[in-house]
């Protein structure tokens, strides 16, 4: 998949629940894909983009920026990870559970490079302590609101040359850039 947004659409589900799919296996990619809906799962595996993901499959340049719940491995996004942003204003499950994914399937090979999270964002205790922050850890980077508001590339990560159109002030969109959602319009 490439080049897909999903807009202020409520996803509920069990196992396996994200913005964009449920699970990525055998080789899948999304590319320069958003989501803004709320997220919610009563079991295991669900992510603002994806709700797992397996298999060599892998998620690039993309973002969330929705609340994601669920039971357990909650992240804002899922899986192989890179140069993506998790700009969700809560994210909460029981362990594990991380701002940017919360845990990886056994037997795959999976990579975090390069991504970011809002450090704003509250997990289950309503706190904003989390785990393993850096950009290739499980936490993501921190990024500010106010940064994601004055640099429309979030750090350089969505750009024309990547699909992007972006503008400061907003997110990066497909076609016309996005709102900045109410979270990320605070001052920090």
């Amino acid at each position: 998949m490439e080049n897909l947004r999903l807009d202020n659409v409520n996803i509920k589900g069990n196992d396996n629940v994200g913005g964009i799919a449920g699970i990525l296996t055998g080789n899948s990619s999304v590319v320069n894909i958003y989501s803004n809906g709320t997220i919610r799962g009563s079991g295991n595996f669900v992510g603002g983009v994806a709700g797992s993901v397996s298999n060599n499959s892998s998620i690039d340049n993309s973002y969330s920026t929705g609340v994601v719940s669920g039971n357990s491995s909650v992240g804002g996004m899922a899986g192989h990870i890179t140069n993506s942003a998790a700009l969700n204003p809560h994210v909460s499950g029981s362990s594990p559970a991380n701002r940017v994914v919360g845990s990886f399937g056994t037997g795959t090979t999976n990579t975090l490079l390069g991504n970011v999270a809002f450090s704003g964002m509250t997990n289950r205790d309503n706190t904003t302590t989390w785990a393993s922050i850096g950009a290739a850890n499980h936490g993501g980077a921190d990024i500010t609101a106010a940064s994601v508001r004055t640099d429309g590339t979030i750090g350089g990560r969505f750009t024309s040359a990547n699909g992007w159109t972006t503008q400061n002030g907003s997110l990066p969109g497909i076609g016309d850039p996005v709102a900045i959602p109410p979270h990320l319009q605070t001052t920090d």
